[in-house]
């Protein structure tokens, strides 16, 4: 079932969601937050990032894998390849979905 979800925007804030808070901690990183500890860090994760069609930077969100705590996660934004250095990380808007069985 999910257990939360968000939008989340460029600066942390959650603009609409519920079963979580987010938080910017740096360019590109994002703290998330569960508002109901889950028993394991066994949940699931699903990212989307919200970009212009104009752009299409090839914007990626990636959940780290060291971060996954019972009651958070760290979320990093960057562009994949912006013809200059790869993997830069930038703040967009993105949606988290948070997946887990009782």
């Amino acid at each position: 079932r999910i257990v939360a979800f968000g939008k989340i925007n460029t600066n942390g804030a959650l603009l609409r969601g519920q079963g979580l808070s987010a938080s910017r901690t740096n360019t590109g990183l994002f703290a998330i937050t569960l508002t109901d500890a889950r028993p394991n860090t066994n949940y699931s994760v699903f990212t989307s990032v919200i970009e212009g069609t104009s752009s299409r930077d090839d914007i990626i969100a990636t959940i780290d894998s060291g971060s996954f705590t019972t009651t958070s996660f760290n979320i990093s934004v960057h562009e994949g390849d912006n013809s200059t250095t790869a993997g830069t990380r930038v703040n967009r808007q993105f949606n988290v979905m948070v997946v887990d069985i009782d």
